[in-house]
């Protein structure tokens, strides 16, 4: 977009101003401001032999606390996401000093923070006391699960291709979400995209995930279409060499702003890898900067999609490295352990602390901890994820229909080991297959039906979360 580049542009002239005689602070002082005679003056001394008046100093009025009570829509080791009962959401900050009462933070409970005005910030509030109220269930989630037929529960668990008969299907199925692609926004209008997204909402009984790959640059699914944007929007790498992070995030604020206009309430963005060879699959679509700096940038990314009620995902969990195109075949990926720990986990760590909603994990077969299947099918990679790391949110499958699942194993099988992996959501094509395959796994007793309300749960806290669900929400 011309925005774009204007905002480069100005990013480069201020840089060069810096630089000019005269401009930024003066070297070797501290300006102290100007204060008034009266400001400045000095205490009457004290007389010899005179005695200085004691007065006794009053304590200060303890800060009255105050309580905030909400549903939990998202938690880890050290940050609560919490939406009260008007819809407002929280971000509560729990530390060493926080009081614990009960300790199940299952996404769907209520629970009471017990904080001081004085100390919370416009990052969120920082949690003096954090009860779980274990009686107080949250409802909406409790209920929707309770009405929920097993295929219904299955169907949620499916993030799909967005088919042709889109409509037809999602009324059939009850996906959990769509995914569109280039051929979905091809010759159509922003009115007509509007129109149809809203006939798909209109045949579910849960809203859908609609989302898209619009990173920037190379992977675009809407800016590059004639009507949407002035022009494509370009890649966090190129924005960042022109206008470092700032422009970046000023181009992912335009990204949300344009999504959120069609109808779209995820994007399959930001780009955690680091990639510094430009051979490297992964380069182009990569910031292309070292871990800290990728890590800011991840932050502050979720950071806005939060704010804005738009959906994320991190992606290619554990890191995508230097490894080939898994669109193509089998990546095997040797790297140490000890490379991950320093390096690639920690922008996923960093948009996990952050508040990040879900996670895509990567077809790659990483040796270090599982050497015989990619760690999308792979429970250990799915166990450091939650564990280690400490996320609570939806685990999402790259697609399915790639080539390095095609090539290791059945279709069918992949769903079934996807979940029994660890993941929440299934990115695929070939849903008249696997979905009935699922279904057939639970009846059969190969996966139970407390595993997939457990996914079900962390889905409809994501939806709830995004503002798709209303409080009371109940299937009818």
């Amino acid at each position: 977009m011309r925005r774009q580049k204007d905002r480069a542009l100005l990013a480069l002239i201020f840089i060069l101003l810096l630089t000019l005689p005269g401009c930024g602070t003066t070297a070797g002082k501290i300006s102290s401001g100007s204060r008034s005679p009266e400001e400045t003056a000095v205490p009457p001394a004290v007389s010899a032999g005179e005695k200085p008046e004691l007065r006794a100093t009053p304590d200060p009025t303890p800060e009255p606390l105050k309580e905030l009570e909400g549903v939990i829509t998202g938690a880890s080791k050290s940050v609560l996401e919490l939406r009260a009962a008007g819809g407002e959401e929280y971000t509560i900050f729990l530390t060493d000093e926080t009081e614990h009462v009960g300790e199940n933070l299952e996404l769907g409970n209520s629970a009471v923070v017990s904080y001081r005005e004085s100390e919370c910030t416009g990052q969120g509030i920082k949690a003096l006391k954090l009860e779980i109220n274990a009686g107080k269930h949250q409802d909406t989630i409790a209920v929707l699960l309770e009405s929920m037929t097993l295929e219904e529960k299955i169907g949620q668990m499916f993030f799909v291709r967005c088919p042709d008969n889109a409509a037809e299907e999602a009324a059939k199925f009850q996906f959990g979400g769509y995914i569109l692609f280039d051929a979905d926004f091809r010759g159509e209008t922003p009115e007509s995209i509007r129109t149809k997204l809203q006939q798909y909402q209109n045949a579910v009984k849960l809203p859908l995930l609609v989302g898209v790959d619009e990173e920037g640059g190379e992977v675009v699914r809407v800016s590059d279409k004639p009507g949407f944007c002035e022009e494509p929007y370009w890649s966090p790498r190129e924005l960042y060499a022109a206008g470092g992070l700032e422009l970046v995030l000023s181009v992912e604020k335009d990204k949300v702003e344009l999504l959120s206009s069609l109808g779209v309430n995820v994007n399959f963005a930001p780009v955690c890898d680091i990639a510094g060879d430009e051979d490297d699959f992964m380069y182009s679509r990569s910031l292309g900067q070292d871990a800290e700096t990728t890590s800011e940038f991840i932050r502050q990314t979720v950071s806005l999609y939060s704010e804005n009620s738009m959906g994320c995902v991190l992606k290619h969990f554990p890191g995508y490295g230097d490894n080939p195109d898994t669109h193509k075949g089998i990546a095997l990926d040797e790297r140490e352990l000890t490379e991950f720990e320093t390096r690639d986990f920690l922008p996923f760590s960093a948009g996990i602390q952050e508040g990040a909603e879900c996670v895509l994990v990567s077809h790659n077969i990483v040796s270090c901890l599982d050497k015989t299947v990619p760690a999308s099918l792979s429970e250990e990679w799915h166990s450091l994820l939650r564990g280690e790391l400490g996320f609570t949110g939806c685990i999402i499958t790259d697609d399915l229909s790639m080539g390095a699942i095609r090539k290791c194993c059945d279709i069918q099988a992949a769903a079934i080991q996807a979940i029994k992996a660890g993941n929440d959501l299934l990115c695929c094509t070939d849903y008249g297959i696997q979905l009935p395959a699922v279904i057939e796994a639970v009846r059969t007793g190969e996966i139970s039906e407390e595993r997939i309300e457990e996914s079900v749960r962390r889905i409809l806290a994501w939806k709830l979360r995004l503002g798709l669900l209303p409080e009371d929400a109940v299937l009818s």
